[in-house]
């Protein structure tokens, strides 16, 4: 079990990365995903290198790893947007807009992501199919 020390051991440079990253979220190839006003940044969890800088998803308040599906979800408030991409290959699949915001929250045994409507009118429910 892990135990935090209080030690820092060390610290990865996120070059690229405008602003954060803001979250973090660890997905199934042991590269997690940075939100940051530029772009999602992709970095090797082994090394810290930053294998890129993901363009048109800058921005993010929240980003979330989804293992059912294999995609990134961040959740943007300026907008409001919700952005997804594809943890195995980097590449955006869509950037839904007019809903999502702060928050995004997925449950991989459906694959339904949830994000709160910015308006305050409920929780949209988005799923793939």
């Amino acid at each position: 079990m892990f135990t935090p020390s209080g030690t820092l051991v060390d610290t990865f440079p996120v070059p690229g990365c405008a602003n954060g990253p803001t979250g973090l979220a660890l997905g199934d190839n042991q590269r997690f995903r940075g939100a940051c006003a530029s772009g999602p940044a992709a970095v090797e969890v082994r090394t810290g290198k930053v294998h890129m800088i993901v363009p048109d998803v800058g921005g993010a308040d929240e980003v979330l790893s989804n293992p059912g599906d294999h995609n990134f979800y961040f959740g943007i408030s300026a907008g409001p947007k919700l952005g997804i991409v594809d943890g195995n290959n980097d590449h955006v699949v869509a950037v839904l807009s007019g809903h999502g915001g702060h928050s995004v929250a997925a449950y991989a045994g459906n694959d339904q992501v949830f994000s709160p409507e910015k308006a305050a009118t409920g929780i949209a429910v988005f799923t793939n199919n």
